[in-house]
């Protein structure tokens, strides 16, 4: 799957639909207004098996 040396990447972000679903049900809001507070909090957890 990956070889030796290579990375993959985890980005964090909204709904890639939700800035076009604005007031829809169920749609939360991604725009920030002068003055809001953006909090965002992720928690990875890895581990792995080293076979030979």
């Amino acid at each position: 799957v990956y070889g030796r040396h290579h990375g993959f990447c985890l980005e964090t972000q909204a709904f890639p639909d939700a800035v076009n679903r604005q007031g829809s049900p169920g749609w939360p809001s991604v725009i920030l207004h002068p003055d809001d507070e953006y909090r965002h909090q992720v928690c990875y957890a890895f581990s792995s098996t080293i076979t030979a």
